[in-house]
């Protein structure tokens, strides 16, 4: 069993190992990721089982209010709107393989800004193999419609036409090895983004990605790691609007500490650096400090404190830039007040520097929701988030506040 948590482990920091090569895209699911098991069985979705196959639906109505729809700096137009996300998750596990199909959607409808209204989805197959207690292998595939976010760093300020829509095709391969103190990890990945509107052609891009990890097991859990990896960004035309060739190689390596699941702290985060080597011979190269880490401190089985950190090379098409590198921080805590009311508090810092120019922006804000369950099939939630960016250009600064209440339905 300690074994296959390695492999996990493995798989999953592997997954997060690679710095992000492509803009930041808007969550499809506005809830951050639990930590803690529920601990009372009674409130525990059964889902559908066939056999080896269990089938869960599940589906969250959430009616939202936007301070700052377009994120502005001044003149801020505030709107409701309705988000409407099913699910439907099928799991088919035959001990050395397992196999997972996912189908999802968001629709978001203002009550008065008709244009930001925006439908997006995903479907993906993920295809994991351990044929024995060393070895993992585990392939993804999949499509999504994501939907960008007004107050991502680079959004589109044409507030006449709607959010970008981007179709997003990705692969991923994943083997792990581990041979007594020694671990093996290795991925390949590559992403495809097609913008739906032809405004965006120049955006349009692959990204291909490639990791290595070697670890040496100190104790039961604690793993000592060396890594290396390569992105390759290969836009579709070949010079955007300002005749620049925005094909870029990203490479570097980090080191770091690895702490598997199951103790009070596990995750793992790495240190290293980075070099970015554009295609285009009038841009220059550069080289960065390259942080990547995910820990959970939980001292007891009902509350946890995560930690998430990144910096790195991320691709723009900002006018004037010829690269940009993101910092962000994210500290939260997630508690289960009681068996059947949880609540997760977060505080997150992004800097951003767009290399070229002189603009920063720095933006720090925080979310709060609690969630309490109604009984196995119902729960309802409240949901909070800020955000406050300062940007170099005062027309890139906004402050922007969103809470809601929601229904989840979970079979």
């Amino acid at each position: 069993m300690r074994a296959r948590n390695r492999l996990l482990t493995s798989c999953v920091s592997l997954c997060v190992a690679i710095p992000f090569a492509t803009p930041a895209l808007a969550q499809q699911t506005d809830r951050p990721a639990s930590v803690l098991d529920l601990v009372a069985q009674e409130y525990q979705p059964i889902g559908i089982r066939l056999g080896n196959i269990r089938i869960d639906p599940e589906l969250d109505a959430r009616i939202e209010y936007d301070s700052n729809i377009y994120a502005e700096a001044t003149d801020k137009d505030d709107d409701w709107k309705t988000v409407i996300s099913p699910r439907l998750t099928g799991t088919y596990d035959a001990g050395t393989v397992k196999m997972t199909a996912r189908a999802a959607g968001t629709f978001r409808r203002f009550f008065s800004f008709k244009r930001e209204n925006s439908s997006a989805g995903l479907a993906d197959l993920k295809l994991g193999w351990q044929p024995n207690e060393g070895t993992s292998i585990q392939g993804t595939g999949g499509w999504e419609r994501a939907i960008e976010d007004r107050g991502d760093p680079e959004a589109r300020n044409f507030q006449t036409i709607g959010p970008r829509r981007i179709d997003v095709l990705h692969g991923t391969l994943n083997v792990a090895h581990e041979m007594g103190r020694l671990g093996f990890d290795a991925e390949a990945a590559a992403r495809r983004l097609d913008h739906v509107s032809s405004i965006d052609a120049e955006r349009d891009h692959a990204v291909y990605s490639g990791s290595a990890r070697l670890r040496y097991r100190l104790s039961g859990l604690v793993s000592i790691f060396g890594q290396g990896f390569v992105n390759r960004r290969d836009f579709r035309l070949a010079t955007d609007t300002s005749g620049i060739n925005r094909d870029a190689t990203t490479y570097g390596g980090r080191g770091g500490v690895a702490i598997d699941p199951g103790g009070t702290l596990r995750g793992d985060f790495g240190v290293g650096v980075f070099r970015f080597d554009p295609s285009d011979p009038t841009l220059k190269g550069r080289t960065g400090l390259s942080v990547e880490g995910s820990m959970t401190f939980q001292p007891t089985q009902r509350i946890a404190f995560t930690l998430d950190a990144f910096q790195g090379d991320v691709a723009t098409l900002r006018a004037g830039a010829i690269a940009r590198t993101d910092s962000r921080l994210q500290i939260g805590m997630q508690s289960e007040a009681r068996h059947n009311l949880r609540w997760s508090l977060a505080a997150f810092y992004r800097r951003t520097n767009f290399v070229g120019t002189p603009v920063k922006e720095r933006t720090i804000g925080g979310l709060f929701e609690a969630e309490y369950l109604i009984n196995r099939l119902f729960s309802v939630a409240a949901t909070v988030r800020y955000g406050d960016r300062s940007s170099d250009d005062p027309t890139e600064s906004y402050t922007r506040l969103r809470g809601g209440v929601e229904l989840r339905v979970r079979f």
